[in-house]
């Protein structure tokens, strides 16, 4: 509706990634990337993100180099 919630202070998070690549030929090839993220500090207006602190996610593709 038309309430409005206002927060104090700041909220961070931190956020790391890596990447792996597989050639399969010089123009084609397969990657991972993991990535973990967390939430550091408290809110008091309830999120998604409270369900979990941290949270871990991968994507998966296939890289086409032109």
């Amino acid at each position: 509706g038309s309430e409005k919630l206002y927060e104090g202070g700041m909220l961070y998070s931190i956020n790391a990634v890596m990447g792996l690549q597989y050639n399969v030929t010089p123009r084609l090839s397969l990657y991972a990337e993991p990535e973990l993220t967390g939430n550091i500090g408290y809110s008091m207006i309830e999120t998604y993100r409270d369900d979990a602190s941290v949270m871990i996610t991968a994507r998966f593709g296939l890289r086409i180099n032109l």
